[in-house]
Parts: C-alpha cells; structure tokens; sequence
C-alpha cells in the first residue's frame, strides 16, 4: 500500500519532503487533512487505498483466538471499541465476514475522525463516546503507531508483538506491557489493574 499511494503523490508533484518514505503510510492522510488544497489528492488516495483493503480482507484470516478473548471480555462487561485506521468499507466487510459486530460498543475508522492514530484525537474520541474513564482505558495495538496514539492520550497500551525483538521495541517505545498471543491480554490487564 506504501508504493500505491507514494506513486499518486508522485503523478501529483507533491512535495514529499513533508512526508519522506520512511514515516509509515498513514501520516500522509494526516498531513493532507490539515491543508484543504490537498482535498482532492487525499480522495484520491483514500480511494486506491478503499480498494486495497477491501482486497487485502478478502484474502486474510481471523487472528486465532480472537473471538475466545472477545467472548471474555464481554462476559467480564469490558466496553470494547474498534479503532482502525481502515475505511468504513473495508471495517464493515471484516466485522461482517467475521460476525464481531456484537462485540464491540463503538467502531471508530479513519473515516470517522479528522486525525487518525497515531493522533491522540483518535482515542480522545473513542473515550469521550463511550464516556469512559481513561484511568481505566487500554489500547491494544500492534504496531508503534497505536502504543503513540495511546501515549498520546494518556492511557495505557498492551501491545502484541509476534517476536522478541518487536516485543523488546515496544516496550522501550513505551507499551504498558506486550503479549505474544491474544489469549495473554487477560493476565495482562490483571497485571495492570489486580481487581480485573
């Protein structure tokens, strides 16, 4: 998806000086929503970046053990909301072709926010939605953008790393604690708040 939307800026002559290769993806719809001169540019790429979601869902998997911990939560009365980075369209199909709908109280996509993750604003807003306590709130993420957007707000992130090394990153980074597999994030949140 990088190459996708680098290739449009490119074809648009847009300085990519304000966003060089290395800053992940993401940030560019950040930097063309604070200029209203990039509106259409940032269509553009939403579009291209729509279709290639909706395409990478069509392909991929459920995260194993993903509903096991979905039902816990929701059996121990866990407000649960969904912040993706994805489109509307491409959130919908998942939590469609996978019945998750029912797990989660709020579902917030980039299209619902007018600064996504790793913005603070993203989480703010979930919080504020669900008129949560951000004492009491976690972000589980797996990526440096969601421990910054949890940073950010002031709330605490169990990040899940797929090896050691991304694992040890996230934790310098600043993740409250880092699992390995989903079935862990319960003993995590006990580590973080004893009476879960």
């Amino acid at each position: 998806m990088k190459k996708l939307v680098f290739d449009i800026l490119r074809s648009a002559d847009f300085p990519l000086a304000l966003c060089p290769k290395e800053e992940y993806v993401f940030r560019v719809f950040n930097i063309l929503s604070e200029d209203r001169r990039f509106a259409a540019l940032k269509e553009e790429i939403l579009r291209a970046v729509n279709r290639w979601e909706l395409e990478s869902i069509r392909e991929s998997s459920l995260m194993p053990g993903s509903l096991e911990i979905l039902k816990a939560l929701r059996e121990k009365g866990v407000s649960l909301a969904l912040l993706t980075m994805d489109g509307k369209a491409a959130t919908n199909y998942a939590l469609e072709k996978w019945s998750l709908k029912p797990f989660f109280d709020l579902v917030l996509t980039r299209d619902d926010v007018p600064f996504m993750k790793p913005s603070p604003l993203h989480v703010h807003e979930a919080i504020r939605l669900l008129r949560a306590d951000p004492r009491r709130s976690v972000l589980v993420g797996d990526t440096f953008i969601d421990v910054r957007a949890a940073i950010g707000a002031g709330i605490r992130a169990v990040a899940f790393a797929k090896d050691d090394r991304l694992a040890t990153s996230l934790l310098l980074f600043g993740a409250t604690a880092v699992i390995r597999n989903l079935s862990d994030l319960l003993e995590a949140l006990k580590s973080i708040w004893p009476s879960f």
